[in-house]
This record gives C-alpha cells, structure tokens and sequence, in this order.
C-alpha cells in the first residue's frame, strides 16, 4: 500500500509542476489583437483545382472509374404567375370561341381556329396551349418568353416584335410560317425543326444558324444579325434565301438550291465561292467586296446584281 501511496503522491506532484509553468506562460503573454485585413473573410482559392481526369486521379491513387462529375444543376425559369382557367368568360376576353375549346386533363387548351393575341401589351401568354388547328399571333407584345405557347401549329406562328431572348417553349412542328423576327435573339435553339412556309428570324443578334430549320418549304430570311457563317442553315429552301446585311466572309454552308431569290447583298464576301449552284430568281451580291465571281451560281433565272 505504501509503494501506490507514495506513486499518488509523485503523480499528483507532477500535475502540480505542470500546471504552475503552463499558469506562467499564459502570465507572459501579452495580449495580441489580430490585424482586421488578416482575418479571412471567404478568400478566394489562389490555385485552380485539378481536373479529375483518369490521369490526375491516379496520382493520388484515386480510381477514375470509382468518380462521378457534378455539373451545374441548370436552372429553369418558372412562370411566375397561373395560366389564367379556360372560363368562358376568360376566354372571350382574348376573343376566343369556347365552343372551340377542348381542355385536356393536365388543364392546357387545344384550339380549332385561330388564336389572335396580337397587340394585348401581355408579358405572358394568358393560356396553357397544346395543338392549335390554325394560326396563333402573339406578334407586338412585352412577351419575355413563350412559355405557354401550342406544341403544334397548324398554320402559321407568329411572335415577333417582343422581348424574347429565346425559342424555349416555341412550337414544335409548325405547318404553315414562323417569324421571330424583331427579337433579341442570339440563339435559334428550341427553333421548329421542319417549318412548312416561311422562317423569319431577320432583326435579331444571332451569331449562328445553329438549330435552325433543316427544311424550309417558303422563305428563309436571317438578314440584319451578326452572322460570321451560314453553317447550320436549311441545306434546301424553297422560296427565297436572304443573309444580307451580316457579316459573312464567306458563302460557304449555302444552301446548294434556292427556289427563288437568293441575297446576300452588305456583307464582307470577296468572292462567291460557296453559293448556291441553282438559284430560280434573281441573284444579289451587291454591296461587298469582291475581287472575284469565281463561284458564280450555275443557273439564275432572274438578273444577277453584283
């Protein structure tokens, strides 16, 4: 019992010791104030991660196979407001027949007829639309979206002189015209993919044709954007093609057959290499740079402006 009580007694002791130099360093200190500009406050990263790539993973014995990449969740807008109920009441306020309405269960509208929005002053479409049989004209609004709008047209679609920056939400399929001319478009993305008539997208900021029509059976118009390139434009047009007034270099990605006139008159070409084989109408290159026809269409049915 001695030999416990006497190493009590050295452990106590050496507690005691330790406690007595810890109390006379924390005498010694003096106070120190952090400087305010050293004092984090969500500092930017100096370096850039690494990308995972298989090769960066195995340096630090990490399996590629094993990683799954993240990507930025996209965010999509949500309308701000309720589609307003297919009422009778509600519908002759935007002069719609009800007895043309069909509502289906998940509450859009199919219309047989005509839908005339045009010039109401609306920021959004007032109903939820599915197939339309006729036109639907939303031109000469405050529109910010098309959200709303038919998935299917059977005639022709009309929304330009808005506010849009995008197709999102536009038709689908469109038997007759569509025109998005007068916009703030920069992209065709969400664009029908086969237009029946025409497609006009002229006025806007679009720098590609990207996504635009395949097949155009009326006129295409792209005229007045800021077009470097005709890449991703329809391959065959039935009526006119006009890309004037852009800044083209080159007529390269043309279509190879226009049915009617083709102008491409105030751009930046130097010659014509790339332009349309056969042309059914009148052919305008004025207005360029060119040192040289070379390229020259095969066939013009009408006059050749140079």
């Amino acid at each position: 019992m001695s030999n416990i009580k006497n190493d009590l007694l050295e452990i106590n002791n050496a507690l005691n010791n330790i406690s007595n130099i810890i109390n006379r360093i924390i005498d010694n200190i003096d106070e120190v104030e952090i400087p305010k500009s050293k004092v984090s406050k969500g500092s930017k990263r100096k370096t850039e991660y690494l990308e995972p790539t298989k090769e960066n993973l195995e340096k630090f014995g990490l399996n590629g196979n094993n990683i799954v990449v993240v990507t930025q969740p996209v965010i999509v807008s949500k309308r701000k407001t309720e589609y307003i109920k297919a009422t009778k009441e509600n519908l002759e306020k935007y002069y719609l027949d009800s007895s043309k309405v069909t509502i289906n269960s998940d509450g859009s509208i199919d219309y047989d007829g005509n839908v005339d929005l045009r010039e109401r002053n609306l920021e959004e479409i007032p109903f939820k639309f599915n197939k339309v049989s006729g036109n639907f004209w939303c031109s000469s609004n405050q529109l910010t979206t098309l959200e709303g709008s038919p998935v299917k047209v059977g005639g022709s679609f009309n929304c330009e002189n808005n506010q849009l920056t995008s197709l999102e939400f536009a038709p689908q399929k469109v038997g007759g015209d569509f025109y998005c001319s007068y916009n703030q478009l920069t992209s065709l993305e969400f664009a029908p993919v086969e237009v029946g008539g025409d497609f006009d997208c002229e006025n806007n900021q679009l720098t590609s044709l990207e996504f635009a029509p395949k097949k155009v059976g009326g006129n295409f118009n792209c005229e007045n954007n800021q077009l470097t390139s005709l890449e991703g434009g329809p391959k065959k047009v039935s009526g006119d093609f006009d890309c004037s007034s852009n800044q083209l270099t080159s007529l390269e990605f043309a279509p190879k057959k226009v049915g009617w006139d083709f102008n491409c008159w105030n751009n930046q070409l130097t010659s014509l290499e790339g332009a349309p084989k056969e042309v059914g109408g009148n052919f305008d290159c004025e207005n360029n740079q060119l040192t040289s026809l070379e390229g020259k269409p095969e066939y013009i049915g009408g006059y050749f402006y140079k």
